[in-house]
């Protein structure tokens, strides 16, 4: 096994935590609505009436593997129980995953150090160590996958490396269990290119952004993990309001048309067939959610019926 496979090996599990991640780093910069104004502020699992009176669910989920939140509320089990489908952002199998291990490795023979120069990178390395990475493994990854990795708290890491799935798995596997169709609103392709299509430049802006913030990820993980299981989807963002934010508004702005609002209006119409249906059960990122140009703010100018159940 080469160095780049070990690499990959060592991230496997980590792409589905990348999208959420980022998202809360750069949504500190969105000029917005006061937070107790935020539309669909509060709570995760939603009814959704279509237009033709079939009803659905809409279930906000946190991408983590602490217990605390990767057991499914009762409201949730019970929901997915009745559901007749199961709609995720990826169908994750082990080929979904290698594909997004893949993708975070510096291809062509190109190195970390040649894109950050050598001051970021040492402190990269410095990160990279509390995650267990060698300077060799830090050197052959992308900007944008240390960003997304140093993100996310070294134990929350630990958890998913020893086994530990998260929410969205625990769906996944509970709906699998029951033959439930499975349906994906985005492909692996289409994650994946969420970052690579960056320009290089904000890659590494991005990765300076992470590494000047780690020393409060654990903190803030805490945080954002006792917001979601209060079902306070506008504490998310208020603790993003505390967040430093990158020097660059149209940077952060960029970012987050590309993580949030575009993939926002995707997901609504990719998941109109399921909702026409009816009995499904659809789960993104909460944060996926409130807001504007939030998928419940889309589906309601949609015509669909909307009520917080949980």
């Amino acid at each position: 096994m080469s160095k780049l496979d070990c690499a990959c090996v060592h991230l496997w599990r980590l792409p589905r935590l990348a999208l959420p991640m980022l998202a809360f780093v750069l949504l500190v910069v969105r000029p917005a609505l006061p937070v107790e104004a935020l539309p669909y502020g509060q709570g995760l699992l939603w009814r959704i009436e279509a237009p033709g009176g079939t009803v659905s669910h809409l279930f906000g989920t946190m991408h983590a593997a602490d217990s605390r939140v990767a057991t499914p509320p009762a409201a949730v089990a019970d929901v997915l129980d009745a559901a007749e489908s199961l709609t995720v952002e990826v169908v994750m199998t082990p080929a979904v995953r290698q594909s997004l291990a893949e993708a975070m490795v510096l291809r062509e023979g190109r190195m970390l150090g040649e894109l950050v120069g050598p001051a970021l990178l040492e402190r990269a390395f410095d990160v990279g160590g509390r995650y267990g990475l060698q300077p060799w493994q830090t050197r052959a990854l992308a900007p944008w996958a240390l960003a997304t990795l140093f993100a996310v708290p070294p134990a929350e890491v630990g958890r998913r490396e020893t086994g530990a799935p998260i929410l969205d798995d625990v769906l996944q596997d509970g709906a699998a269990r029951r033959g439930l169709p499975l349906y994906s609103l985005e492909s692996a392709d289409e994650q994946i290119a969420v970052f690579t299509d960056m320009s290089e430049a904000d890659q590494v802006a991005l990765l300076r952004l992470a590494v000047d913030e780690h020393p409060r990820v654990g903190w803030w993980w805490e945080q954002l993990v006792e917001a979601y299981l209060a079902r306070d989807v506008a504490g998310y963002i208020e603790l993003m309001f505390e967040q430093t934010a990158p020097d660059d508004q149209d940077l952060a702005e960029r970012f987050l048309e590309r993580l949030i609002d575009a993939r926002n209006a995707v997901m609504v119409e990719r998941m109109g067939p399921r909702l026409s249906e009816g009995g499904a059960l659809v789960a993104v990122g909460a944060l996926h959610l409130p807001g504007e140009r939030g998928i419940l703010r889309l589906l309601e100018q949609r015509g669909h019926a909307i009520l917080r159940v949980y």
